[in-house]
């Protein structure tokens, strides 16, 4: 069953947009009580956490309690997406991404499939088409990326194997991983798998697809085979109190 879900996470790198908040009104200069920090992540102006201490609406950012093993900590949020950095520098944030998924479930011996569709095309931010790359993973996998929006785009890549002999660590060149550029000034993007003719093979129960920051990411041939591709990822999202929360991988905007 098709579902969007906030669960499976990736960091994302997005381009930072700065002239698309001249639209609103602005906060000259923030009050000094202003909270400058969350979770070890430095807030700095234009974005703020609270009334007034931000440049617009579309800088607010929450700082929200999450539960994690261990107990509680505050992590930096952007509407539903988790920030890790903002570059003013660069003019860029990196944040998480979430990871769809088509899965054998054994309880139910049936596919899941769960997709996720990410839409800023109304906010300032928009995702790097340097730094982020469209990936799948998985065994006779083919997954999509789609802009529904009016700019009509879709592409995607077709990951296959006939055995695990023929992966290789660190390769995602169609064997086991694939990878595909998105276009400049993506804003909006929805996730899909063929479903209908590629599924899945005996070599993995599960397929993975998101969109990263390639620089984060290299392959491993245990992704296949394993739940690795999760297991191992440093991005632990916890649980907030609206009860989402799972392992996550890194994309830049």
């Amino acid at each position: 069953m098709e579902e969007v879900l906030s669960v499976h996470l990736a960091v994302a790198v997005a381009l930072l947009l700065l002239l698309a908040a001249k639209r609103t009104p602005a906060v000259a200069v923030p009050s000094p009580q202003c909270q400058r920090q969350c979770g070890g992540v430095d807030i700095v102006f234009p974005f703020g956490i609270g009334d007034n201490c931000s440049l617009s609406a579309g800088f607010n950012v929450s700082c929200q309690e999450v539960q994690v093993q261990g107990g509680v900590v505050y992590r930096p949020f952007l509407g539903n997406v988790e920030l890790l950095n903002i570059s003013l520098i660069h003019g860029t944030i990196r944040e998480l991404n979430h990871i769809s998924t088509y899965c054998y479930d054994s309880s139910s011996s049936s596919m899941e499939l769960s997709t996720w569709c990410f839409d800023a095309s109304e906010t300032p931010f928009r995702f790097s088409d340097v730094q982020n790359k469209f990936t799948a993973i998985g065994c006779q996998t083919l997954a999509y990326i789609m802009d529904n929006t009016d700019k009509s785009y879709q592409s995607g890549c077709v990951s296959t194997c006939q055995s695990l002999s023929n992966l290789a660590d660190g390769s995602c060149s169609g064997i086991g991983c694939c990878q595909t550029d998105i276009p400049k000034g993506m804003g909006f993007y929805n996730v899909s798998f063929d479903t209908g003719q590629i599924s899945p093979s005996g070599l993995g129960r599960c397929s993975y697809a998101v969109l990263m920051e390639a620089a984060a990411f290299s392959f491993r041939t245990t992704y296949i085979d394993t739940t690795d591709f999760n297991d191992t990822s440093e991005y632990w999202a916890g649980t907030r109190g609206d009860g989402l929360g799972d392992k996550r991988w890194p994309a830049v905007v």
